[in-house]
Parts: structure tokens; sequence; C-alpha cells
């Protein structure tokens, strides 16, 4: 069997299976109106231990990673107190990384065990103080934070102060996603001096056709917590190739290493002549050749034949936002039925 037809026979396997326990299910959020905000999501541990006191493997610094779709007001549903608007008095009308957090913490908790998610649990696994984020997924966030889109999302309103012109930051509870997003949570390697670069593939995503290898390269910013605020030019200014950084690839959720970036921050995947399709997912984390810290990015490159490329392309899409809506669309569809059947009897 081709690697395409087994990572379509496994995409559709989970797909089917997170509808079988969506059927049965009854305790999920449903919001009133309006649809889900799709948003890519990584979650990343850079500490040296975790919460037992023992070191971190590097095969588990990437907690978990992916597309989810982010419904609006999950967080308030859940007994988080939710401002109406942000810092400056601007209306929050869109859903925030604090919903993202509790929908996939409801989205993993129901799956392990039916209906048990609530309000208490919710409480008990997300640890929040002024806005900021301290516990959450099992990890520490004391010292961590959260990245949209590369950068510390912030009001662009700089105001001057004895140690420099900087932004007010959004909390989690403010920062709005939009369709299409891309979202980090990350606990700091370095503690001292947060060096910690936010690092990205540069491109995201790389279709290829007939190709023997593809090259992309990864690039970054140190002092992701300190230089995340920037204005878009000063943070161009200090983006750089990043240099040995170990690159894993990751095929039907096997990871393994495939090298480590070049003086260009540049690495290679090679296809396999034989195979019509490939997709291959890399992840990028650990430290550079400097010794700092790199906070996980991720890449997919897909290659195939000129007449397979469309088509495997669109089901490799739809079968992506089957995974990531099963849960949550089939069982609002449940409850919207039950109720017209209520009101028919």
């Amino acid at each position: 069997m081709n690697r395409i037809v087994k990572r379509t026979l496994s995409i559709l396997l989970a797909a089917l299976m997170t509808l079988s326990l969506c059927l049965s299910a009854s305790a999920w959020y449903e919001p009133e109106d309006g649809e889900d905000v799709v948003v890519k999501y990584m979650i990343y541990n850079g500490a040296e231990k975790d919460a037992k006191g023992q070191p971190v493997r590097e095969e588990d610094r990437v907690v978990e990673w992916g597309s989810f779709g982010v419904a609006d007001g999950i967080a308030e549903h859940y007994g988080f107190e939710m401002p109406a608007v942000d810092h400056n008095g601007e209306p929050i009308n869109e859903p925030t990384v604090l919903d993202l957090i509790v929908g996939l913490l409801e989205f993993k908790t129901n799956m392990e065990a039916e209906n048990s998610f609530t309000a208490e649990t919710a409480q008990e696994q997300i640890v929040l103080s002024w806005g900021y984020l301290k516990q959450a997924f099992g990890l520490d966030f004391t010292y961590g934070g959260f990245l949209i889109n590369g950068v510390q999302p912030n009001d662009g309103i700089y105001v001057t102060s004895e140690w420099g012109s900087f932004p007010t930051g959004y909390s989690i509870d403010e920062a709005r996603l939009h369709e299409g997003d891309s979202v980090t949570l990350y606990t700091l390697a370095d503690r001292k001096t947060y060096s910690d670069a936010c690092a990205s593939f540069e491109p995201s995503e790389l279709f290829c056709e007939n190709a023997d290898s593809a090259t992309v390269t990864l690039t970054g910013y140190e002092s992701a917590m300190l230089n995340g605020n920037k204005t878009p030019e000063e943070i161009a200014a200090l983006t750089k190739p990043l240099e040995g950084v170990t690159v894993y690839q990751e095929i039907l959720g096997e990871r393994t290493v495939l090298g480590k970036t070049d003086e260009n921050g540049q690495i290679t995947v090679t296809f396999e002549p034989t195979w019509r399709f490939e997709s291959v997912d890399l992840l990028a984390y650990g430290v550079d050749a400097n010794g700092t810290p790199v906070i996980a990015a991720e890449c997919m490159v897909m290659n195939s034949n000129s007449a397979s490329r469309t088509l495997l392309a669109k089901i490799r899409a739809f079968f992506a936002k089957i995974k990531a809506f099963f849960a949550g669309l089939f069982n609002r569809e449940i409850k919207r039925n039950n109720r017209i059947k209520e009101r028919l009897l």
C-alpha cells in the first residue's frame, strides 16, 4: 500500500472515530450563532524539566500541533470571565486565544472520557492570573507566552518610557483570532535572559510536482518574549537564517531526524522516486549553532506528479477540515435536530 493511501486512510479513520464519539456526546459547547474560526496551533515546551521534575525528552517538546476550529464564547461558557472590551475600550467580537485553549482541552478531554469536560475541570486544567496564562496542558507557563503569526499581539500604540518605546500587549482573553492565524503557546528554555528565538519556515507550505527533492529555509529572531512586540520593520531587521537547528520529519505519525539546517538556514527533503505522492511534515526546534533555544516551527511539504497534485491536495485539505470540525459540527447538528424533534412532539 503506497504512502498516500495509508495517509488518507489514517485521516479518514481518525475522522470516523471522532464522528462516532461526537454522535454519543452531549457535553460539548454549542455556540448560538457564527462559525468556528480555523487556526493553526503549536504547543511547545522548552522547559528543562516537566511537572514531575523529570528532564523533558526532546521528542516530547512539541506537546501538540495541528489545525482547530475555535468557537467564540467557549471560554465564557466554561466559567471564565471574559472582557467585553480590551484595555483600549475596543469591543472583542472574535474568539480569543483563551477560547482556543479551552476548545482544545474540551476536545481532548471529552475524547478521552465522554462528557468529562466541565466548568470545574476547565478551571482545574487552566490557571490564569490577570489575564495571563499560568498553567494549561500540564505545563507551567509562568516562564512562557504566546505568539500569533510570529509576533506578540499588541495594540500598536507605542508608549515611551525609560526602557524604550513599546506597545501594550493583549492578554490571552483579549488577543483576537482570525481565519488562518497561526498560534504558538510556548514555555521558555532560557529563563534568565529570555533569549528563546521565534522561528518559522519559508515557505510554511510547499507543493511540488515531479520533484526529487525540496528545500525550505528556517528563519527567526531571538528573544521572542522581548522582541515580539516590536514593529514589523524592526522584527524584519532582527530576523535571520537559523543555522544548526535540528529538523524532524513526521510521516504518518512517525517522527525521525532529518538533519540540521545549514549556514543559510536551509534543509532539503528527498522524495522517493517510486511514489506518485508524498506528504511530509517538518518540525524544527531545540537550539541553533550559537546555542540559542529555538521555539518550534512547522512546515508541510507535498510532492506529486502533475496529474494527481490537485486532487490529492484537495483530499488532504478536505480530511484536515473533517478532523478539525467533526467534534463540534456533528454535535451541534444533533442538538439542533433534537430541539426540532422536541418541538414537533
